[in-house]
C-alpha cells in the first residue's frame, strides 16, 4: 500500500509537477494525496478552469486504487477480524460480558463493605504471603496448585466466619465462570516473580 502510494505520489509530480502547484515536488505531492484521501480534492474554480485529461486521468486512477481498492481491503481485514473477535467471544465460557463485568467491579467494594470481606488488593497480598497448605513452600511454585476452601479463609484471617467466608467463595464462583470450569490460564510469569528473580541474580553478583 505504502508502495502504491509513492507511485501515484511520484507519477503526480512528475505528469503536472509544473503546471498543479499541490504536485509541485514530491513532497507536497504526498501531503496532497493525503487530503485527497480525506475527501479535499482542490479542483481548479477560476474562469479558465476546466477538464485536464492528464489530471482528470490520475484522480480517476487514485480513487480507483485508493478508494476502491485499498480502503475496501483495509475494511474488509478490519471487518473480518473483527468478526473472529466476536465469534470466539459468543463462544468463550470462561469470560463475561463488559456490560457485566463493569458493575460487577463497581458493586464489589459496596458488598465487601456490608458483608465484612477484604478489599481486594488486601486479600490478594495476604493471600501471596500465606502458605495455605502449610508445606513450608512457596504456594505459586505449586505444580496441581493450592485449594482454597472456607475454612481455610477462616483459619488463616481472611473471613470472620464460616458463613462470610461461603457467601465470599459463592460470589466468585458467580462473577468468575473460570471457576466453576476448572479453567487454567496458560502460564505467565508474573511482575512480582520477574522481580525477585532480578534481586536474586544482582545478589549472586
Amino acid at each position: 500500500a505504502t508502495t502504491l502510494y509513492c507511485v501515484l505520489a511520484f507519477l503526480g509530480t512528475w505528469s503536472f509537477g509544473d503546471k498543479v502547484a499541490d504536485f509541485g515536488d514530491f513532497q507536497t505531492s504526498l501531503y496532497t494525496q493525503f487530503r485527497m484521501i480525506v475527501g479535499e480534492f482542490n479542483l481548479p474554480t477560476d474562469e479558465d478552469s476546466g477538464f485536464k485529461f492528464t489530471f482528470g486521468l490520475y484522480a480517476i486512477i487514485y480513487f480507483l486504487m485508493v478508494f476502491s481498492l485499498l480502503l475496501n481491503f483495509f475494511l474488509a481485514i478490519v471487518i473480518d477480524s473483527y468478526a473472529n473477535v466476536k465469534d470466539s467471544v459468543k463462544d468463550c465460557k470462561v469470560e463475561n460480558s463488559v456490560a457485566w463485568d463493569i458493575p460487577a467491579a463497581f458493586a464489589y467494594p459496596m458488598i465487601a463493605m456490608i458483608r465484612g470481606w477484604p478489599q481486594r488488593p488486601k486479600f490478594v497480598k495476604q493471600l501471596m504471603r500465606t502458605d495455605m497448605n502449610q508445606d513450608g513452600q512457596n504456594d505459586e511454585d505449586e505444580v496441581n496448585g493450592v485449594a482454597i476452601t472456607a475454612e481455610s479463609l477462616v483459619r488463616f484471617g481472611f473471613m470472620k466466619n464460616i458463613n462470610s467466608a461461603l457467601a465470599f467463595m459463592r460470589y466468585y464462583e458467580y462473577t468468575c465462570p473460570a471457576i466453576g470450569l476448572n479453567w487454567q490460564e496458560k502460564a505467565m510469569q508474573l511482575d512480582h516473580k520477574k522481580a525477585v528473580q532480578k534481586a536474586n541474580i544482582l545478589d549472586k553478583v
